[in-house]
């Protein structure tokens, strides 16, 4: 792979932050909230500015810890959000 472009941030697939670091390529990592089935249903965050930045905080200390350095953050646009949220996190 040139590229892994993932929209669970690892959580579809515990493997995924060890398959990157073995790959060595670049790493896009998108959030959602909840799973694919489920990330409509009433989406709910109290700040989601920054609730998307402290889930993004912690998922690269994990990935630093590996090793993977070479990551692209992805918010989710229409990933277990609402469209007033889309529009917060656009500004």
């Amino acid at each position: 792979a040139d590229i892994i472009n993932d929209i669970s941030a690892g959580e579809l697939d515990k493997k995924m932050f060890d398959v990157i670091a073995d790959a060595n390529v670049p790493y896009i990592m998108m959030h959602m909230q909840g799973t694919p089935q489920t990330m409509q249903q009433n989406p709910l965050y109290k700040d989601v500015t920054q609730d998307i930045i402290h889930y993004f905080t912690k998922k690269l200390d994990e990935l630093y810890r590996k090793g993977v350095s070479d990551v692209i953050l992805d918010p989710g646009f229409g990933f277990g959000k609402t469209v007033e949220h889309n529009y917060e996190l656009l500004k």
